[in-house]
């Protein structure tokens, strides 16, 4: 039976050139614009729970996460990525991934699952063996979606993806905040992850309208596998990474404090997301397609970090300033020990901010191999520091990170360069202005606040360090050297986004 047309336009690179190009910066700006409706009703969903919730129920539901987490992020095993990148693709192919990724994904449940009572064991707390076989679902869940959505974003429906996420993110707060102002405490965090894995599922399937097969042998999916292997056991690492420390937390600190740290995160990184998602989809796109002309994809390179650490760096910066204001506006009173925690983490964060586009240079050249490596060890190191930090609580913890981050990231982008277009000594003067201007706004903020009004209402007092640190965020801009002429090619490129026009188009 002939495929149908709107089946076949997904297993197909047909766009032109000049097409794709306009549709990858297209769909970014659709995913940057979804990017803010998100973090605005998770920021909203977070307050309104924050206030109902006491931190040890986000702290219990965040030990379980940490646990399940593992188990989502290897369930796609990279080959999504592997359908997204493939020039050319067939529907056995795309069906016998799918498989593995489902039968993949229902082996990790039922071992999250057959897990639970180590769970509960390890963080001393029986509740959590509910929590865990409820949790460990949203892995199947998901397993069976990420070939669909790899075939949506391989023809590039970047709209359709981010009205579905919007849609989950919706549905599962309101039934979130109806679920904890019932009392439910802490289970109403697990219908908010629950929620959203039922919606996105029912939602990928009616979007795409591709249907598995079944798997065919000798389809042509090893080398699939082999890129995909590493991509997975690097994302393996990489969460473990992540995990441990919220694992040590709730281990020897408790809930309570596993909740305050889990929070500062959230609120850290969450803003930072923003754009490094809608970026990376442009990104990675568009330097695959650059790696036969060097200069345009040194170029392109250094202008997409630009724009994100231009925005990133004194976001950071902002936060570790207004740190105390910000969390009683956003959680409440009750959450004051989330500040230490918050700006001991800045650090990192700050360094995180670029962190992503070491990723667009793997994937764009297929140095997956590499990756891997780099991450393990990385990710090795990172390991210890969380064990010796977790001797002094929390706040050891989190010095840890900030001090591993703060020792590995230039180095792993020393790395990441080898044998690119790219340049170590380039790259640092990108990112070194935003850093220094972000840093000395920063330090400009502190001493104003301490002086104007300092006894205002709480919005006041957050209102003038925002206009102080803008202020003097542009002002520095202007002055240092350079400066100027990266502000002009700042103001240039949201033109650029805005018409969905590729760079070399504005160039012309």
């Amino acid at each position: 039976m002939p495929e149908r047309p709107e089946r076949r336009s997904l297993f197909t690179n047909a766009h032109g050139a000049d097409d794709l190009k306009s549709r990858s910066v297209g769909g970014g700006a659709v995913t940057m614009v979804a990017q803010a409706g998100k973090f605005a009703i998770t920021l909203g969903s977070t307050a309104v729970l924050a206030r109902m919730l006491a931190p040890e129920d986000f702290g219990l539901v965040a030990a379980v996460l940490a646990v399940v987490g593992l188990a989502d992020r290897f369930k796609d095993f990279g080959l999504p990525m592997s359908t997204i990148q493939r020039k050319e693709i067939t529907h056995d192919q795309v069906s016998t991934l799918f498989w593995i990724n489902a039968g993949i994904a229902a082996g990790l449940t039922a071992l999250t699952a057959a897990a639970a009572p180590i769970v509960a064991w390890f963080y001393r707390d029986a509740s959590m063996v509910a929590v865990t076989l409820v949790l460990a679902t949203t892995v199947i869940a998901g397993g069976l979606t990420v070939q669909h959505q790899a075939l949506l974003r391989r023809s590039m429906q970047f709209g359709r993806l981010a009205a579905l996420d919007l849609t989950g993110i919706v549905v599962s707060a309101v039934a979130a905040v109806v679920a904890a102002a019932a009392g439910a405490g802490y289970w109403s965090l697990v219908v908010l992850q629950l929620g959203y894995s039922i919606v996105n599922l029912v939602g990928v399937w009616w979007l795409c309208p591709w249907r598995p097969g079944r798997a065919v042998r000798g389809s042509g999916v090893r080398p699939m596998l082999s890129f995909g292997g590493y991509l997975g056991a690097k994302g393996m690492l990489q969460v473990l990474a992540k995990s441990l420390d919220k694992m040590l937390v709730g281990r020897f600190c408790g809930a309570d404090a596993l909740g305050i740290y889990s929070k500062a995160w959230q609120l850290l990184l969450m803003p930072v997301a923003q754009l490094s998602v809608p970026l990376t989809a442009v990104a990675v796109a568009t330097l695959s397609r650059l790696r036969d002309a060097p200069e345009r994809y040194r170029a392109f390179f250094e202008n997409g970090v630009q724009v994100l650490v231009f925005v990133a760096m004194p976001l950071v910066a902002f936060l570790f300033v207004a740190a105390e204001e910000l969390v009683r506006l956003v959680l409440g009173p009750q959450w004051g020990e989330v500040v230490p925690i918050y700006r001991v983490l800045a650090p990192a964060a700050l360094m995180t901010t670029f962190n992503v586009a070491t990723g667009w240079v793997y994937l764009s050249w297929g140095h997956t191999r590499r990756q891997f490596h780099w991450v393990a060890f990385a990710s090795t190191v990172q390991m210890l520091a969380f064990f010796i930090g977790v001797r002094w609580g929390t706040i050891g913890v989190a010095a840890a990170f900030s001090i591993a981050v703060l020792l590995l990231r230039l180095p792993g982008v020393a790395v990441c360069f080898r044998d690119t277009p790219l340049r170590m000594g380039s790259f640092l003067l990108v990112i070194a202005r935003p850093a220094a201007t972000s840093i000395g706004a920063g330090a400009a903020t502190w001493f104003a606040r301490a002086i104007v009004v300092p006894d205002a209402p709480l919005v006041a007092r957050l209102a003038l360090d925002g206009v102080v640190f803008a202020v003097a965020y542009l002002a520095l801009w202007w002055v240092i050297p350079g400066g100027r002429g990266v502000l002009r090619d700042i103001v240039r490129l949201w033109p650029i986004i805005a018409r969905r026009q590729s760079p070399e188009a504005a160039d012309a």
